[in-house]
């Protein structure tokens, strides 16, 4: 899809040189000039490395590795149509999207976005801004991202980010993350920070280690990074992913930081049948100040949790919480959910068609094409879908909600 996307797109690229309207040009021309702080050294970044075979940054020359300006100006220079190329790329995008969010916006339905907490080392945020991460003199990573050892894995996730050097971020009266969720609520109306405990504490790994044991938990910016955000870009719309395994005081510190700011954390129902009543995620032990989940991109479709990946301890306290057979369990947990007292309620396509184990979105700690792979198919959200899916949201007054 990619390689054929791509030949469209440079064909476009080609035909506006040629063709375009004086006004696309001058839309293209505003496009560009109030995007200038990142889409300058974005298009540079991308056009550099089409230019060395997709080398990731930390590998080129050591002049335009450390952003020498004569070096750079040079290559604007020699790759000024890529460069022109890439903005034109990136001004499609943005009128296309933002089209489809002001469609959606004029029917009442708002966008939830996503922004996750670190970025990748191979980017142009990593490679222009490089002061913001802890390097060392060749600009190789001191430390980097993981989490400790916890259900998903016995040595825990080595992701493998740069980790933000916050007291230099903080100099600049975090202008950086201002500037990137300026843009994440350009593009959504609702934005979920993912791992949103790292703002409050992160486990930091010293680079040169092979998994993420070895590591230390370090503070986050907290209070001060949203104070900042928010003296900004006003009041905005934020949900908390305040999940994984926490000890009492990182629990708590999270949760006040949450709970400061009024950002709703999250549930998630197939995390509820584990244990016992006294669960945190069962409907009847949390409060109005959450999203509630049948599942999300991370988990198990609801029919492929209840057959394949629970346990039978879990299928038989579902069954009796919910007061069913499970032959229906994927609606079942979307009634739950609804019939909660959690301000928003969200389920999945593939829990809305039932869908089992086969269309599951994404395994974590894992790669491969059966990750990020699904798709439906036009026409099967059908009126029957739709009827059901408003009956509850009627049902447990979810329309004005």
């Amino acid at each position: 899809v990619i390689s054929l996307n791509a030949q469209f797109l440079y064909k476009a690229y080609d035909n506006f040189k040629s063709r375009a309207s004086d006004k696309d040009k001058n839309t293209f021309n505003s496009f560009c000039e109030d995007n200038k702080h990142w889409l300058e050294d974005f298009a540079l970044f991308i056009a550099i490395m089409r230019n060395k075979n997709n080398q990731p940054w930390y590998k080129w020359d050591e002049k335009t590795k450390k952003r020498d300006a004569k070096t750079l100006n040079t290559w604007r220079k020699k790759l000024a149509d890529h460069i022109e190329k890439q903005k034109f790329f990136q001004w499609l995008f943005f009128k296309q999207w933002l089209s489809v969010k002001k469609y959606a916006n004029e029917k009442g339905i708002k966008i939830i976005g996503d922004i996750p907490i670190f970025v990748s080392m191979n980017s142009a945020d990593v490679w222009a801004h490089t002061n913001m991460f802890y390097f060392d003199d060749d600009l190789k990573p001191k430390v980097i991202s993981g989490v400790p050892p916890d259900y998903f894995s016995e040595t825990g996730q080595l992701w493998g980010h740069p980790l933000y050097n916050w007291k230099t971020i903080a100099k600049t009266n975090f202008e950086w993350w201002i500037s990137r969720f300026s843009m994440a609520f350009t593009q959504a109306d609702v934005v979920r920070i993912d791992h949103f405990r790292g703002l409050y504490n992160y486990w930091e790994v010293p680079s040169n280690e092979k998994t993420a044991i070895n590591g230390n938990w370090k503070n986050g910016p907290g209070n001060e990074l949203f104070e900042a955000v928010i003296k900004e870009l006003g009041d905005v719309q934020i949900i908390a992913e305040n999940l994984g395994d926490f000890d009492k005081e990182s629990l708590e510190g999270v949760e006040k930081l949450r709970k400061h700011f009024s950002f709703p954390g999250m549930k998630i129902l197939q995390f509820a049948f584990g244990s016992d009543s006294q669960d945190p995620f069962l409907p009847h032990n949390f409060e109005n100040d959450f999203v509630v989940y049948t599942g999300t991109h991370d988990n198990d479709t609801t029919v492929g949790w209840y057959t394949k990946t629970s346990s039978e301890n879990e299928q038989d306290f579902a069954r009796r919480y919910l007061a069913v057979s499970g032959s229906d369990i994927a609606w079942d947990l979307i009634r739950l959910g609804w019939a909660s007292v959690a301000d928003t309620a969200i389920t999945t396509v593939q829990d809305l068609l039932s869908l089992s184990h086969d269309s599951r979105m994404n395994t974590p700690s894992t790669v491969g094409p059966q990750n990020w792979s699904w798709r439906f198919c036009n026409g099967d959200l059908g009126d029957n879908v739709a009827d059901r899916l408003y009956e509850l949201t009627n049902l447990y007054n979810r329309l004005n909600s």
